[in-house]
């Protein structure tokens, strides 16, 4: 099996696929969340042009769409060493502005795109109000919620994962941090309505294919915080399947985030490494192999090789 991925897809997914028990990630794994993130930003610019002007609010989109894409490649691992300082300053000004919630909840959001927008202004030069990054990010949102782009590969894994094991993947999904600016420069985060926000979103989903047998928020603990796992773990051990045979399958675009912390947690579980940039798939180890589409999975349920 070392090296094999047909033999590892047939040994872990094929050979336990009536009892396995799956764990999806959302954003960039089920759902092209960077090409949204594109016409969500250009969403924003009427929202922007009433305040700054055409050619203001192109520039701090401009910096927004750059600084989302450098944290986004941080997340996928897929940065160079040559961009590690670049992103390291990026990611203390992220932390510097949210140093009340840090203090409350033990942690910060990278992406929260209130954030980002305010941090694109002052690039720019310019200090956004509460106002305008708050009718900014609810353009952006109110795009990204009402035209999500599943991927094509998706809907078919789901439904195959619901026939062989009569149950529908378990959804693991970060916070799309829905926070407001304060006087103080410091954003403010409202946890209920952060939730409230992202189950929503995550519901429209069920229009395109993607049914979940159980949703998990990282509304105010998130990925990749051991608690947010304990919390999904607890969970899978409530399901009823024998212990003995149990495996479960973490799929996600970001080992750090997605795969690296449930399977230290948990040895009766495997990652799957969801990596569409790469040219064909790989096994890492026998508990983690790197996919670039969702149709090995499913072809794995089906009993066929690629």
């Amino acid at each position: 099996m070392a090296g094999d991925p047909d033999a590892w897809l047939s040994h872990h997914i094929f050979e336990n696929r009536a009892s396995l028990v799956w764990v999806s990630d959302v954003d960039d794994t089920l759902v092209d969340t960077k090409a949204m993130h594109s016409k969500a930003a250009e969403a924003m610019a009427p929202a922007l042009n009433s305040t700054l002007g055409v050619s203001k609010t192109q520039h701090v989109l401009h910096c927004f769409r750059a600084t989302f894409d450098a944290l986004l490649d941080a997340h996928q691992e897929s940065h160079d060493s040559e961009d590690a300082t670049d992103y390291t300053a990026l990611e203390e000004r992220v932390e510097d502005c949210q140093i009340s919630i840090r203090r409350r909840w033990g942690a910060t959001k990278r992406f929260s795109r209130e954030v980002l927008i305010w941090i694109a202004g002052q690039d720019c030069g310019l200090a956004l109000t509460a106002d305008q990054v708050g009718s900014a990010t609810d353009a952006y949102w109110a795009e990204m919620t009402a035209r999500p782009q599943v991927f094509a590969d998706a809907p078919e894994l789901f439904t195959l994962v619901r026939e062989n094991s009569g149950l529908w993947p378990l959804l693991m999904t970060s916070s799309d941090a829905r926070f407001h600016l304060g006087l103080d420069g410091q954003f403010e985060y409202d946890v209920a309505r952060s939730l409230a926000f992202k189950e929503a979103r995550i519901a429209k989903l069920n229009d395109f294919g993607i049914s979940h047998g159980g949703l998990f928020v990282g509304d105010p603990v998130d990925k990749p915080d051991p608690e947010y796992f304990a919390r999904l773990f607890t969970h899978v051990d409530s399901l009823q399947r024998p212990k003995s045979k149990r495996l479960t399958v973490f799929l996600g675009d970001s080992y750090r985030s997605d795969i690296e912390v449930p399977l230290s947690l948990n040895t009766q579980a495997v990652g799957v490494l969801v990596d569409r940039g790469t040219l064909k798939p790989r096994v890492v180890d026998d508990r983690l192999i790197v996919v670039n589409t969702l149709s090995h999975l499913s072809d794995a349920l089906k009993g066929g090789r690629r």
